[in-house]
């Protein structure tokens, strides 16, 4: 009996066992295993709250005079501070309106550039006359006017009746005359030259223009070609001696294709005044 005894106090005297779980699977035990490395994040200690007491009032004279003089020195930092705010503003200002300005300058110049090659462009595909040219004609054919009615005056004023003059008349067309030396009385042609002549071609031409190209009627001859000049496309010229005031020499041509008949070349030369036996 006392064996059984023992058996039985040495049987409920052994730890009891407990049951095992079953055998997981390998990637369930990693996942754990990482879990249980994972150290936990630390906490983050609170700040501690600043109380701010509030300045006590100052009793004594000598206080207040210490407050006054920081409450200046506070007053003055803070308006050097606001007046260096404004300084700075102010730079950024002008910055901005430097460059604003530099920007519209810059556009304008833009503009300006691809204005003046639209407008060269739309010029060379027009073609002649260019506008300037036909500005600077109408400007010369207005002085032409007055320089040919002063040297008329000139060449009045001489009161030279009786003369002989070369003339030498060419245009485009193939008309040829002289140059050939003719004598002039009261504004008419003494005596033609002769048909024969190879340079006073054709004649009946040659000698309806000698009694346009006397120097008594070269003036209004110039006159009527003034007439139909057309600025911007025809050039017209005239040149008149300096101390008697008679024609030396004109020209028109033309700009582009000049047409039939618009292009002539004039000459006076070798004027001599006659003087009749009786005078």
């Amino acid at each position: 009996m006392a064996r059984q005894k023992r058996s039985r106090k040495s049987e409920s005297d052994r730890p009891v066992e407990k049951s095992r779980p079953k055998d997981r699977a390998p990637g369930q035990k990693q996942v754990q295993q990482k879990a249980s490395q994972k150290k936990p994040a630390p906490q983050k200690s609170p700040q501690p709250v600043r109380t701010v007491t509030p300045e006590r009032e100052p009793w004594t004279p000598w206080g207040k005079a210490a407050k006054a003089r920081r409450e200046r020195k506070a007053r003055e930092q803070r308006e050097r501070e606001q007046r260096r705010q404004e300084r700075l503003k102010a730079r950024q200002t002008r910055k901005m309106r430097q460059r604003l300005i530099t920007a519209r300058g810059l556009v304008f110049l833009l503009l300006l550039i691809i204005t003046c090659a639209i407008g060269g462009i739309v010029l060379l595909l027009m073609g002649r006359p260019y506008p300037w040219e036909a500005l600077a004609d109408v400007g010369e054919m207005q002085q032409f006017s007055q320089t040919l009615e002063e040297n008329r005056e000139r060449w009045e004023s001489l009161g030279i009746r009786h003369y002989t003059v070369e003339i030498h008349y060419q245009d485009d067309t193939g008309t040829i005359c002289g140059p050939a030396v003719v004598e002039v009385r009261d504004g008419i042609v003494e005596e033609m030259p002769s048909a024969r002549d190879t340079h006073w071609f054709p004649a009946d031409d040659c000698d309806e223009l000698l009694d346009d190209l006397t120097i008594d009627s070269a003036f209004g001859w110039l006159d009527e070609q003034s007439a139909l000049y057309r600025p911007g496309q025809t050039d017209f010229e005239v040149s008149f001696d300096p101390d008697f005031g008679y024609p030396t020499w004109a020209q028109t041509n033309a700009y582009d294709e000049p047409a039939a008949g618009c292009c002539w070349t004039v000459t006076w030369t070798d004027i001599r005044p006659l003087f009749d036996q009786e005078e």
